[in-house]
């Protein structure tokens, strides 16, 4: 019998044994990774996620209202009424202007001053509704409503209310401009020596007074004398301020104020002064602003009947060219509408009004009360 030989082992064997262990590990573990995916590496990429549409609604809604405040409009744009939209993480506010103007003449140049709220992008949409007698813009972005411009083809007389300012410390000028024939407004200043007298005088002859305001932030520093109800002692101040000087005319339904800038400023000051206002049945007109008013802004949450954007005569001007300010005033009127006239109580300011407000009545512009001019939402409220 020819013996076995023996089996010879390569050196190379125990290294192919070993690679083979490693693959069927790999194999095995790769299995595992597929049945369960919570044990899949995570990927990462350069690409970033989507942002969502709301990321950006406020931004766009605030371009919008920046480019309505910007329309080259033949008046002045009101401040807008507001409603509150939405819920949860979205919210939004609904911005209305209310805009009474004569019809226009010409149809298409009223269009191109609307021109830059018809090119939108698709996001943006624009419906224009017209029936002949008011006209209509609502824009609404995402398809969410955001803005609305009613304009109102005005059926009737242009009106201007003129308020005469600053009385209170002559009887004889204040029964003078009582006596012209036509519904002046009387804005009284409180505490004067003719106060009173010069108010009871205005309304014994029909005409609307107003209590002459004055607002600054350091007037309302001192400590009160008695509480109003507020715990802050500076709005304590403020309203015992501004009680006061409603008690010095009850013949007042509306103010006259004149806010500075700085006073302007202190929000919750001015909201203060408004919800009080407001208690006491007193419409604003704010006569140190420009349109938009902050005031008048402030005023639309609490409801507050409020009217800015005053057209202020020249204090420093004589007869003469108080009469040729009053005749660029009647033809503003009978191109834009309605206008608030502001101006201090003076001897030439008595002499221009004899002289130019037969005027007025010849071209059909009426002077009404100041509380007639009021926007129509802001009386809308009880």
């Amino acid at each position: 019998m020819t013996p076995r030989r023996p089996r010879l082992i390569s050196a190379t064997t125990p290294l192919a044994l070993l690679g083979i262990i490693v693959l069927g590990t790999v194999i095995y573990l790769s299995g595992r990774v597929l049945r369960d995916p919570t044990t899949a590496p995570i990927v990462k990429h350069d690409v970033a996620p989507p942002v969502h549409w709301s990321n950006d609604f406020q931004g766009r809604i605030a371009q919008m209202t920046q480019l309505v405040e910007a329309l080259k409009l033949p008046v002045p744009l009101p401040t807008p009424s507001t409603e509150a939209q939405g819920a949860g993480n979205l919210r939004w506010t609904h911005r209305r202007y209310d805009i009474e103007l004569p019809k226009p003449a010409r149809p298409d140049d009223f269009e191109k001053l609307l021109a830059p709220l018809k090119n939108m992008p698709p996001d943006v949409s624009v419906h224009d509704v017209d029936d002949g007698t008011a006209k209509q813009l609502v824009i609404g972005i995402d398809g969410l409503l955001t803005h609305t411009l009613s304009f109102h083809w005005r059926q009737r007389s242009p009106r201007v209310a003129i308020i005469i300012d600053g009385l209170g410390d002559d009887l004889l000028l204040a029964r003078d401009l009582a006596a012209l024939p036509a519904p002046l407004t009387f804005a009284v200043k409180p505490l004067r020596p003719f106060s009173t007298a010069v108010a009871e005088r205005a309304h014994l002859a029909g005409r609307e007074v107003l209590v002459s305001l004055a607002f600054d932030s350091e007037a309302s520093k001192p400590e009160p004398t008695f509480h109003t109800g507020y715990q802050d002692p500076v709005q304590d101040a403020l309203i015992q301020r501004l009680d006061q000087s409603l008690d010095a005319v009850p013949q007042a339904h509306g103010a006259s104020a004149g806010m500075t800038a700085r006073f302007a400023q202190d929000r919750e000051s001015v909201r203060h002064v408004l919800e009080h206002l407001k208690q006491k049945n007193i419409f604003l007109i704010d006569t140190a602003a420009e349109s938009p008013s902050a005031a008048c802004t402030e005023a639309q949450p609490v409801h507050e009947p409020c009217a800015s954007d005053t057209t202020r005569l020249d204090d420093s001007a004589d007869t003469l060219a108080l009469r040729k300010q009053l005749v660029m005033v009647r033809e503003r009127a009978l191109q834009r509408g309605d206008i608030i006239v502001s101006v201090r109580a003076r001897q030439d300011v008595l002499e221009a009004l004899r002289a130019e407000l037969a005027d007025f009545a010849s071209q059909q512009v009426d002077i009404v009360p100041v509380s007639e001019t009021l926007p129509p939402t802001a009386l809308s409220h009880p």
